[in-house]
């Protein structure tokens, strides 16, 4: 999220005498803004250099004049009232007005800082806090996951729709030049615990794992692939983890070499980039500025190095260099970064 600071200005009205000290009346002249006609004695504002007779400012979202304290920015003025209760910044969690600090997040929500700060709940795949208004509302998973109303709308927690949603994966991969048997996966919707579990304690965090047997002296691979994958997750991440893991199991079926992870999971998140570019949708976009912007060295750079090898070489030429070599090129490690 980045952090701004919203700023206020509040004039008061002003005597010409008290305003100009001791300056004589007569040994300045002041035009008003409006009405182009000067300003003798009485009532004026003096808006850092542009002067207005008393009677002739108006309030930009009210069209009525101005005659006691007032708001401004720029052009644009306002009376108090009409300003705190139409204009001005409003936190989208608690509805109260912003002076000060405040973060935004991806979506444009402008909140206070004092929420990030306090630890209010975010959502764990949209990065949105969690409110009625915000997010619609938020749920804790059974483990203890906690996403909000906006995403679990979409969440994918039954085997229907994740084995729907691992088709069109794969038609899409297919598109891409990518072809995976999606008939030898056997696809599981796990809980976090489990997941653990599955990648043998170095799981925690993962939203998908791939597992796959092969014959020790062929790589050939023997009784096709499990995919286990988070249940809940919104639609657009579940793609990005499904397309994710189906190059594992392309890897697999292509008896790649065991490469690094820049190699594998490069891989692997480039493939779910190239995906989730096929989809026209605000939280495909979501996924891919998260890609964009990882600081893992795995998942953010080793995908940035990966997809720059692409743009080196060529698609195809990477398809078959992953068969069978472990490393990037140096040059393009250096890149990753």
């Amino acid at each position: 999220m980045l952090e701004f600071e919203a700023k206020i200005k509040i004039i008061v009205i002003g005597l010409v005498l008290t305003m100009l000290s001791a300056v004589p009346i007569m040994a300045q002249e002041m035009i008003c803004e409006y009405c182009q006609e000067e300003i003798g004695s009485g009532e004026y504002f003096n808006l850092d250099g542009k002067y207005f007779h008393a009677g002739h400012l108006f309030c930009t979202y009210c069209d009525k004049p101005i005659k006691s304290e007032f708001n401004y920015s720029g052009d644009e003025y306002y009376h108090l009232k009409c300003y705190d209760k139409h204009v001005a910044l409003r936190c989208d969690l608690c509805g109260e007005k912003i002076n000060g600090k405040y973060v935004t997040d991806y979506w444009g929500n402008k909140v206070h800082v004092s929420h990030q700060d306090d630890g209010e709940p975010e959502c764990a795949y949209c990065g949105r806090f969690i409110g009625e208004q915000l997010s619609r509302g938020g749920y804790r998973l059974s483990d203890d996951r906690i996403v909000c109303g906006i995403c679990n709308e979409t969440a994918v927690s039954d085997d229907d729709a994740a084995q729907f949603l691992m088709s069109e994966v794969g038609d899409v991969m297919a598109t891409l030049g990518i072809n995976v048997d999606i008939a030898n996966v056997t696809l599981h919707l796990v809980s976090k615990p489990e997941m653990t579990q599955k990648s043998e304690g170095n799981g925690d965090g993962h939203l998908g794992l791939t597992t796959s047997k092969y014959e020790a002296e062929t790589r050939k691979l023997v009784g096709g692939s499990q995919v286990f994958i988070l249940f809940g997750l919104p639609k657009y991440s579940f793609i990005k983890v499904m397309a994710h893991e189906l190059m594992h199991v392309w890897m697999a079926e292509n008896r790649c070499v065991k490469g690094s992870k820049i190699i594998s999971e490069g891989s692997c998140n480039y493939t779910a980039y190239l995906v989730l570019q096929k989809y026209d949708h605000p939280n495909a976009r979501y996924e891919l500025d998260s890609m964009e912007r990882s600081r893992s060295k795995t998942y953010g750079s080793g995908f940035r190095a990966l997809r720059a090898f692409v743009e080196d070489y060529g698609f195809d030429f990477w398809l078959e260099y992953i068969k069978s070599n472990r490393e990037l090129p140096s040059k393009t490690n250096i890149r990753a970064d």
